[in-house]
């Protein structure tokens, strides 16, 4: 049966696998952990943050400095979506 593992380094989920079993020590079964969690104490929580965007900023802008933030999206890609508008 194939499960669903997330790969935890430093407290952080930095992948989320599909297998049939446990491929090292830090691999934790999961139904829920996203990358760029947090793992402590047995548990996945999602990271809070903060926004430091200026308020005058558009919608897309937002999204896209939060995303960048998060670690989604590379600030290179973010100005080529920026520039193709």
């Amino acid at each position: 049966m194939v499960n669903q593992y997330a790969v935890i380094e430093n407290g952080r989920v930095v992948n989320v696998v599909l297998a049939e079993s446990e491929l090292a020590d830090n691999w934790v079964k999961t139904k829920k952990a996203k990358i760029g969690d947090l793992y402590s104490g047995g548990k996945f929580t999602s990271p809070v943050i903060q926004s430091t965007l200026p308020q005058k900023k558009g919608k897309m802008d937002a999204l896209l400095d939060m995303l960048v933030i998060k670690g989604t999206l590379s600030e290179d890609d973010a100005n080529q979506i920026r520039s193709a508008q």
